[in-house]
Order: structure tokens, then sequence, then C-alpha cells
């Protein structure tokens, strides 16, 4: 461990999650964020699309238990539901269905080895996972505070400069969790670096989420579903997903896509719901009183940025999470996402233990690029498949592509290998390489 001092700027899952990693490295970490943290599961200003529904998919989960044992008690303990696979589903003009890719009427068997999904609010999620981080001796946190300046020393970033009267605050490193208005491509600007190349998928994405109250407790029996978009017709661009919180409230988003954008009234989110190509949505929330207002969330594109490309950096700071790479919400692996690429992060640090970390930013940054390829390429193949949709197509990709297609294929003819692989890349629990690895090690013809 270093007997030196880190900081993490931001305290959403990347930045609890990297603090976490960092203090197996060094004597203290200092956790920043602008926001006051609710002191029990609540809505923050930093956390706007905290009103919506967010996946955890299986990868992250199983991070998080890695790293804080027993977290999905500690979820579970909490009120997070823990549903069977019969228990969350989605509707399609063909009806029920436990795919979301393709038609399948039975749910199918749980892969051993996978953690259990559990779902809970974003507020939820974050409430455990601080509290967890709070318990950490050498973490140490500091909310209601924000960040002025990056501190400037010999061409390298030493620590943060806070509004608080310009106090400013010594690290080696500082790690840059502050999401979508992360402060690294800014602070590279000003130091005379070059802002790294981006990725674009212009998905046009939008929500509007309502919290209801259902009549009757029991009134839906499962834990939620999806409704899919039509394939023809006029609505062929809108989608909604009900699924039961912790309280026992129902949490219900419309989304649409490319200027189709569902209401952000009541009555217009009322009557847009009824255009849905199945009417189990509309016929739920008509029976409910809602009990909040409607949230509002638009998602133009996903952004990927290429540091590992770049050919000079700073030492002394490392963006993470959604100031690296940010994906359409509607596919919920950004947590997960965030978590893997804290995977990197650990790793690097790890074979850096008895080396000055003035270079860690050239390897961080290849390994996080290897652990974001998986959930890039899978959202972006999926918004691509949206007419209208226009950016960057992942040509790079076109092996992956064919490899997953091919391992896919043998899934739905009975492998049981192969339906672990896949999953396991799709469900983040294995980053995408692991598809050519296992190709390289098929016998040859």
């Amino acid at each position: 461990m270093r007997d030196v001092q880190a900081i993490v700027i931001g305290s959403g899952v990347a930045g609890l999650v990297s603090a976490q990693v960092l203090a197996k490295h060094f004597r203290q970490v200092l956790l920043l964020d602008k926001d006051q943290m609710p002191a029990l599961p609540g809505p923050r200003q930093g956390i706007p699309q905290g009103h919506h529904f967010h996946g955890l998919l299986p990868g992250g989960l199983q991070i998080l238990n890695d790293l804080f044992p027993g977290f999905d008690a500690d979820l579970k303990a909490a009120g997070a539901l823990t549903p069977q696979p019969h228990e969350f589903y989605a509707f399609g003009e063909e009806g029920k269905s436990y795919s979301y890719l393709r038609h399948q009427p039975e749910p199918s068997e749980p892969i051993p080895g996978f953690p259990q999904l559990h779902m809970q609010s974003r507020y939820l999620l974050e409430h455990c996972l601080r509290t967890r981080v709070e318990a950490t001796p050498n973490i140490t946190t500091r909310y209601g505070t924000a960040i002025r300046d990056p501190l400037i020393r010999d061409g390298a970033v030493a620590g943060v400069v806070v509004h608080n009267q310009g106090e400013e605050i010594r690290a080696d490193l500082v790690v840059d969790a502050a999401g979508r208005v992360g402060r690294t491509p800014r602070w590279l600007e000003a130091m005379g670096y070059a802002r790294p190349k981006e990725t674009h998928v212009n998905c046009d994405f939008a929500y509007t989420t309502i919290m209801f109250r259902p009549s009757e407790p029991d009134l839906l029996k499962d834990a939620g579903f999806f409704v899919m978009p039509a394939k023809s017709g006029r609505y062929i661009r809108r989608s909604a997903c009900l699924v039961k919180t912790e309280t026992g409230d129902w949490l219900a988003s419309l989304s649409g896509r490319l200027g189709d954008h569902p209401p952000e009234d009541l009555e217009g989110y009322m009557q847009w719901a009824q255009t849905l190509c199945d009417p189990a949505f509309s016929d739920l929330i008509k029976t409910a009183t809602p009990i909040s207002e409607p949230h509002h969330f638009k998602f133009p594109r996903a952004i990927r940025r290429h540091y590992e490309q770049l050919k000079r950096f700073p030492s002394g700071v490392l963006p993470i999470g959604d100031g690296v790479c940010q994906y359409n919400p509607y596919y919920g692996q950004g947590m997960s996402a965030a978590c893997r690429q804290t995977l990197a992060l650990d790793k690097v640090l790890t074979g850096f233990a008895d080396r000055p970390l003035t270079d860690l930013w050239k390897p961080y940054f290849a390994a996080v690029f290897e652990q974001i390829r998986a959930p890039w390429l899978y959202a972006a193949l999926l918004d691509f498949a949206h007419k209208g949709t226009s950016g960057d197509y992942p040509n790079e990709e076109r092996k992956s592509v064919e490899l997953l297609m091919r391992y896919g294929q043998m899934s739905l003819n009975g492998d049981r290998e192969a339906a672990r692989l896949v999953t396991s890349i799709s469900s983040l629990m294995a980053p995408l390489s692991a598809i050519h690895q296992a190709h390289l090690k098929e016998p040859t013809p």
C-alpha cells in the first residue's frame, strides 16, 4: 500500500467503487462530491437520471460482491427484489416473451454460477454502496464540496482546488468519476494536451418516468416487464417498462427515440401509453395513483472517448465511468460497465505496486478499453438496428460480431457452453476478448 493520498471526484456508482478499489492501494482516499448526501435512500441533484429504472447486470453485482462481501445480502435486506426468471419478461407483438431479442414464450433455465437478479431503485443501490464505502477505515468523504481547478505541479496533476476559498488538496492520484460532466477533457486542454478522439452513436433516446401507487399491493404479481417497440406501423420507436420497487410502488417509464419522445405531462403520458403494441402497461397504470411528478430525461448520443489512442497524457489523473464511455441507458449497462472499469484500475495499480505512477495512464487506458468493448458493441448494434440512428458504426469489431452470432446460434441449438459464454459477455461478467479466446481454443478442422 502506498503511503500517500488519492482523491476521487464524484460519488456515483463509479466513484464509490473506485474509492473502494483505491483503498486497497493507498494509505488514504478522499471522496469529494458537490452534492449533500441524503441520510436515507433518495434523489440528489448530481444524478438527474436517478428517477428512472436502473439495471444492475450480473457482472456488476459480481464485482460489487467481490469488493463488498455480502453486498447482495445488503440489497435484499434493504428491500431489493430478487425475481425468478419467470417473474420478469417482455410483451411484444407476438405476446409474452422471456427474451428481449426474440420471441421466447417460456423462461430459460438459470445458468449455474450467475448471480441472481436484484431489482432496486438507483437511490437504494447508491445508499447501500455509500454505507459500505463510508465504513472503510481509510476512506474519508467530503460532501458539499465542488471542484474548481486541478492543482498543477511540474506539468502533472497534484491534487485539486475546491471552491471553498480556493483550498488546495494534494494527492498523488486524482480519479475523475464526475460522470458525463467529467473534468478531464477540459483539464487536458488547459494543460496543453490534446483531447481524446470521440466515437458517437446518435441514438436520440428519451424517457419519462412516473412513480405509481397500485390500488392493490398484489395487482402486479410479478417483478415487472418491458413492452417492446412495435415491428411495424406508426409507433415502432415507442416502448415502456414497469417494475416494482422496494417500497411496493411501481416505477413506470415510457421511452422513445429518434424524435418520437414521450410527453412530459401526466395527461400526455397516459395518452401516449395507449399507443404501445401491448395494453399491459396502460391497463395497469390506469388502476394506480401517480405519486410523483413526471421526470423526463433525454440522451441524444452515446459517446466513447478513446484515451487509449493518446500519445501524451499528464500523470496524476485518470478518468473513469461515464467520463470515458456513455451508453444508451435503455440497455441498463452503465453501472456494471463502470464496475468493469474499476477492475482495470485495480489490476493496473497492482502492477505498479513498487513503481512510480508517472506512466500509469498507458496500461490503464489500454485495460479500460478492453473492458468497455463489449457493452459499447452491444449497445451500438442494438441502436443501429433502428433506422435513423447515425454516427460511428463499430466496423472495427466485425470479427467479434461474427463470433457472437456464431456462438449465439450454437446456444440456440442447445450448446450450453456457448450459451454460458455469450451470456457471460452480454451480462458483463466477462470481457469481449473471452469469445476470441474461446475461438482460438477450438480444435482445428
